[in-house]
């Protein structure tokens, strides 16, 4: 059995939702990892695959996401919760607002550890663009969202993340791609 190690209810939800409807079974567990900070996206999924596999000895994976702003090189990158922290909804519309070409681009790493072994990484995008505003939809929770999601239009469509989620809108994020590369995998390696 495959373990997803993730605090986040709602991340949870989604990926097992995804396995399931995939016909492959995996559990999940809450489990607190190390997260160094100055790492890319791909190296802290890695840790913490590495980390979560040997401290459970069990076949695991994990999920790491960043957002990048085309105008700013690895801004904010692997650290979006702690630039959020850091600089809140104001500082964040700013950089949106002084930027130039308003694209930018989500990146999920999914990484894959079986224990005593090195992880694999599955990655999926998810491209867009920012507006300087925040929208979201009546009766927004922000414990359901990324603060990201208020202000990230995908590609083809004309709402917000969080205006997509809130009317159950299906489209293929950065996660679901993920997800797909590392389902391919384990259909093709552990049959």
């Amino acid at each position: 059995m495959i373990t997803f190690i993730t605090g986040n209810k709602k991340k949870a939800e989604q990926v097992c939702k995804f396995f399931k409807e995939a016909n492959i079974s995996i559990t999940h567990q809450a489990l607190e990892y190390d997260e160094p900070s100055g790492l890319s996206v791909q190296e802290t999924a890695q840790h913490g695959a590495k980390e979560c596999a040997e401290k459970l000895q069990k076949t695991v994976f994990v999920d790491d996401t960043g957002i990048f702003f085309e105008d700013y090189t690895g801004f904010p990158g692997a650290e979006p919760k702690r630039v959020f922290q850091k600089i809140g909804y104001t500082g964040l519309l700013e950089k949106i607002k002084n930027g130039k070409t308003k694209k930018a681009k989500f990146l999920c790493v999914l990484a894959y550890c079986e224990p005593g072994k090195e992880p694999i990484l599955f990655e999926g995008t998810l491209q867009g663009k920012l507006i300087p505003e925040l929208r979201a939809p009546l009766g927004y929770d922000p414990e359901n969202y990324v603060p990201f999601d208020r202000f990230f239009i995908p590609e083809g469509y004309d709402q917000t993340l969080a205006e997509l989620r809130a009317q159950g809108k299906k489209f293929e994020s950065h996660r679901s791609k993920a997800c797909q590369k590392l389902a391919e995998y384990l259909k093709k390696h552990l049959e």
